[in-house]
């Protein structure tokens, strides 16, 4: 309700249905107003426009402010309702007039800014873009990432070895190669170069000829890793289980075909190390011993 006019000053004593005159706003020591005539904040020294709602800003004076303008200060309205919230053309305005300034200065990368800025008007919808250094609700959190599990098997020149019981030792898969290789140069019939993965010492204890004769027949399956275990010397003794199937005169005993067997092979480090430093040391067999009875028929 509008202020009472009360009897001394020419009223009736009625309320008035009239409001009084806006006053315009406060001037500073620059003849400019101090708060903005329709959103009440206070305005920077020599400013033209409000810098909240972009308002131009009056002189004392010079023009008359709206009715429903808000007063400057902490205080409600006059007119009972709250401060209008900006309206984003108000200050689309000043920012274009400052943006084509900036394109008689700027040329090409000024003209696409302005572009941008036509096109994507800025407004105060929220979003749910996630801000750095704060969390997103779980709802909208991405699941943990489940750390890979271990390999159960890795194929070496075309042999499957198993090494579900050691996939979790540092050589694994250097002692996976080691093996791999011999077994996948048996089958192959590449008796010379399975015979290249012995030591010096073992390769002088058996002689090439009767041992590849052995093998003429032989193919292994089933290749896996039973265990490893370290030497203090870098050395590994790695117990080996596969099946073999070979002639019937080649077998461990007269006329056996296919055999089971679970063998532990020492392993060498070699001197010359990896060709690819990068995946380890390689190994050659220095002494293979039976574990146990050592071989039974399938």
């Amino acid at each position: 309700m509008s202020s009472v006019n009360v009897g001394g000053h020419g009223g009736t004593g009625q309320p008035s249905d009239t409001p009084p005159p806006a006053k315009p706003e406060p001037a500073n020591s620059h003849g400019r107003a101090k708060f903005c005539g329709r959103c009440g904040h206070e305005l920077k020294p020599g400013a033209r426009f409000c810098g909240t709602c972009g308002h131009p800003v009056l002189t004392p004076g010079r023009g008359r402010l709206p009715p429903t303008s808000a007063p400057p200060g902490p205080g409600p309205p006059q007119s009972g309702l709250p401060p209008r919230p900006a309206h984003p053309g108000t200050f689309r305005l000043p920012l274009i007039v400052a943006l084509a300034v900036l394109l008689l200065a700027g040329g090409t990368g000024t003209t696409l800014l302005i572009r941008h800025f036509l096109s994507h008007p800025t407004t105060n919808s929220k979003t749910n873009t996630a801000v750095p250094g704060t969390t997103l609700p779980p709802s909208q959190a991405p699941p943990p990432t489940q750390p890979a599990s271990p390999p159960t098997q890795l194929d070496i020149q075309g042999i499957t070895i198993g090494i579900g019981a050691v996939n979790t030792d540092s050589t694994v898969n250097n002692v996976a190669a080691a093996m791999g290789g011999y077994f996948a140069a048996i089958n192959a019939r590449n008796y010379r170069q399975a015979w290249d993965l012995y030591t010096p010492a073992l390769r002088a204890a058996i002689p090439f000829q009767p041992w590849a004769a052995a093998l003429s027949t032989t193919q292994e399956t089933q290749v896996a890793i039973q265990d490893i275990q370290h030497d203090p010397n870098g050395d590994i003794d790695a117990t080996v289980s596969f099946q073999s199937h070979q002639g019937p005169q080649y077998g461990p005993n007269q006329g056996e075909t296919c055999t089971n067997w679970s063998l532990d092979y020492h392993l060498f480090q070699s001197s010359e190390g990896s060709a690819d430093p990068s995946l380890g040391p390689s190994y050659l067999i220095d002494k293979v011993t039976e574990v146990g009875a050592g071989h039974a028929a399938c």
